[in-house]
């Protein structure tokens, strides 16, 4: 009760001690990782099975329904590659996304009863979501192999632009578990965005099959998506597909301009939160 009342009483704190005491709880962020990765496959027959039959799902649902509609658009590249890494991006973010969004209100109970820094929370659904993340990835390891593709030293941008994925997933999860809170309709409205996101990010169909229908304008709104350009980095990056530098720069400071304002938030309501729930 004494330190509960000391950190109620206390000045609020800047951003980088916040970031800075995170580090403190590292330990219970894998606890809750761990916790996370139990429950998700309790009780099921396949267990960590679903995390291959899920994304391979999707994968040969694409290469079925849109092989021969974008095929002659990609050149030599099969389209298998092509949408393998759209969808690396886009199982991770989607699923960070709304795992770390509806993460606070699904923990209230621990929140009322123990203090501790409540970023943790969507922090863990984060990483939570790089099981699924390097799943996808060994797909594409496997099919740049079959496929015979040559690895370029582009590839070395790769590790950057899933780094980005993960930080911008965060903050958009962060973002939404903050506001949740207050605004409970949100996490029923988050799932249905997230899956018509899809189709407004590049994930089956190349970019230009939108932006080349679209006025110069229209096309920078489009990249405020930061998905767009990730998946496009992380193309140029495995395939050496074209890069849209300025389409890809305004996703990397939408997402980055998403991410620091979700943190300074998330802070700065992070003393109601307990009360709110």
């Amino acid at each position: 009760m004494h330190m509960k009342g000391k950190l109620i009483n206390s000045r609020p704190k800047s951003l980088a001690v916040n970031l800075m005491e995170l580090w403190d709880f590292r330990a219970l962020i894998a606890s809750f990782v761990r916790r996370d990765i139990k429950v998700r496959y309790a009780q099921t027959s396949l267990g960590l099975l679903w995390v291959f039959i899920q994304p391979l799902a999707y994968l040969l649902s694409f290469i079925f329904i849109f092989n021969r509609v974008f095929t002659k658009s990609l050149e030599d590249i099969p389209y298998s590659l092509f949408a393998v890494t759209g969808l690396m991006v886009w199982t991770y973010f989607s699923f960070a996304v709304t795992q770390a969004g509806s993460s606070l209100i699904g923990s209230q109970e621990i929140i009322r009863k123990v203090y501790f820094p409540k970023l943790v929370i969507p922090i863990g659904k984060a990483f939570l979501g790089l099981i699924d993340l390097f799943v996808v990835l060994g797909f594409v390891a496997c099919l740049l192999i079959y496929h015979q593709v040559t690895i370029s030293s582009k590839m070395l941008w790769l590790p950057i632009f899933l780094l980005l994925t993960i930080a911008f997933a965060l903050g958009l999860g962060v973002l939404i578990s903050a506001v949740s809170i207050r605004y409970r309709d949100v996490q029923h409205l988050v799932p249905f965005l997230v899956q018509l996101g899809m189709f407004f990010s590049p994930v089956m169909y190349p970019t230009s099959f939108i932006t080349d229908h679209l006025p110069k304008w229209l096309q920078m709104v489009y990249y405020l998506n930061p998905v767009s350009g990730l998946i496009i980095g992380v193309r140029w990056a495995t395939l050496g597909t074209n890069i849209d530098i300025i389409g890809v720069s305004i996703s990397v400071v939408s997402g980055s301009l998403i991410l620091v304002g979700a943190i300074a938030y998330f802070f700065r309501v992070e003393r109601k939160l307990a009360d709110e729930l």
